[in-house]
Order: structure tokens, then C-alpha cells, then sequence
């Protein structure tokens, strides 16, 4: 990871500790996004996020993780509701919008932390493959998706 990346992280605690201990000592920009929120995977409109996927309120946010920048792009009421049941086509547009941001931003890299039904969900519009759960990362993984 260098100075010219940027980091899009989801807005739950656990997903901004393990962003911030990863990147404490780089000054590339980090942004918090809904559009990177916890996501079931394959998508169930009736599945429910459980209580460690909630979303961080952003005041709460803005107290305890001054140094990310907060996602002006994402639509005010993915803040409190996410992207977890939200139905597929609504979830493309949204990858589509925050990719054409990440591109816009000229950066080297770009680096999502997030959670295993959202990477896998990415991962599977981006790359126009079929994925199932057995296709989630390991505890900590990560994945390289040439975009």
C-alpha cells in the first residue's frame, strides 16, 4: 500500500478498526462508504444483518475514526439502511456508481475493506462470473480483481 491508493471501507466497527491498523501509518485517502456495507450473499430480500454488521452511526464515526473521510456520493439513506437485502439490480447501479468514483479518482490502487457477502457480491458483477458461498475468502482474506 502506498501514498497514491485509496482504501474504501465499510461502515461498521469492525471493518474501520481492522482498516485503520492495516493503514495507520500510510496518508493515502480512506473513505467510509454504505456502498461497501455488510451484504448477504447469495441475496435473500428477507435476510437480516446481524448485530457485529450493523452500520456505525456517523457522528459516531466522525468521533472515533476522524482520519477516513465520510462518502459523499453514497445516497443519504444507505447510512442507515445499507446495502444488505437491497435487490440486485438497485445493488449494480451502486457498484457501477462507486467504481466509476474510485476510477475518477486516479489512484494507483484501490482497496475494499469489507465483508465476505460483499466482496463476493463484487467480486461477481465485476468479474461476470457465478459464485456461491463456498467462494467466500478465508477469516482476513483478500482477493486481487483487476477492474
Amino acid at each position: 500500500m502506498s501514498e497514491n491508493d485509496l482504501i474504501v471501507v465499510s461502515p461498521t466497527r469492525r471493518t474501520l478498526q481492522t482498516a485503520f491498523i492495516w493503514s495507520n501509518d500510510i496518508q493515502c485517502e480512506k473513505i467510509i462508504s454504505p456502498m461497501v456495507s455488510p451484504r448477504l450473499f447469495p441475496q435473500k430480500t428477507e435476510g437480516h444483518t446481524l448485530p457485529c454488521d450493523e452500520i456505525m452511526g456517523i457522528e459516531k464515526i466522525g468521533n472515533e475514526f476522524s482520519t477516513f473521510i465520510l462518502d459523499q456520493h453514497s445516497p443519504t439513506d444507505l447510512w442507515t439502511k445499507g446495502i444488505n437485502t437491497m435487490p440486485d439490480q438497485e445493488f449494480r447501479i451502486l457498484v457501477e456508481r462507486l467504481l466509476s468514483c474510485c476510477k475518477q479518482r486516479s489512484k494507483d490502487k484501490v482497496y475494499i475493506v469489507s465483508h465476505d457477502g460483499t466482496i463476493t457480491s463484487y467480486r461477481q458483477l465485476i468479474s461476470n462470473l457465478s459464485f456461491s458461498r463456498e467462494d467466500f475468502l478465508i477469516e482476513g482474506g483478500w482477493v486481487n480483481v483487476q477492474y
